[in-house]
């Protein structure tokens, strides 16, 4: 309860104290990059930034309904930096390190141990401790030589004044074809950030 009272003053808080030095032209590959810079770390170089998240990992069997078989909840502490390229221009490179740990799905409790529900064998649970998680450097000019896009859509959702954006093919066909699901859950923006 502590940590949704957190979450939701510090949404409160970064609406609240949003200027307009935050504002990016979305129209420009330039603009798309400042602000994907902003959603990964800092515009600062080096300014440490903690990425959290939490969610549910389901498991697939073909001919039976998805089951969830844990809670996850992880962190990334990240920073970015400015890098130069004599084609491309400027950019930056993200560096990373992060944790994810399996919980029980009921009652949040970190697992040491899971019991699989399909072999009824009990198995030691591996959290995941990445380091280094780094993203090879991001330019204006993309991929190919193209513009840079931001690897998300804007659906032009607003949900209490922010803004919802999915990853880019985000959604896929379930299974035979019966149903669009979300690959990934939304990403959810502070609307004026992205202004």
């Amino acid at each position: 309860m502590r940590r949704r009272i957190f979450v939701a003053a510090l949404s409160l808080f970064a609406i609240a104290t949003a200027s307009a030095s935050w504002a990016f032209e979305l129209d420009t590959p330039e603009g798309q990059l400042q602000a994907y810079r902003r959603i990964q770390c800092s515009v600062n170089d080096g300014e440490v930034v903690v990425y959290w998240w939490l969610g549910n990992s389901f498991a697939r069997v073909p001919g039976e309904p998805d089951r969830k078989i844990f809670r996850v909840e992880g962190m990334n502490i990240r920073h970015c930096g400015t890098v130069e390229d004599p084609v491309k221009g400027t950019g930056f490179r993200l560096v990373t390190r992060e944790l994810l740990f399996y919980m029980d799905p009921e009652s949040g409790e970190i697992l040491r141990q899971w019991e699989n529900p399909w072999t009824g064998e009990t198995n030691q649970v591996l959290h995941v401790a990445n380091d280094p998680v780094n993203q090879p450097a991001v330019f204006a000019v993309g991929r190919g030589g193209g513009p840079f896009q931001l690897p998300f859509e804007f659906r032009g959702t607003s949900v209490n004044g922010l803004l919802v954006a999915f990853p880019r093919d985000a959604f896929q066909r379930g299974d035979l074809g019966q149903r669009a699901c979300l690959r990934a859950q939304p990403i959810v923006f502070i609307q004026s950030i992205l202004q």
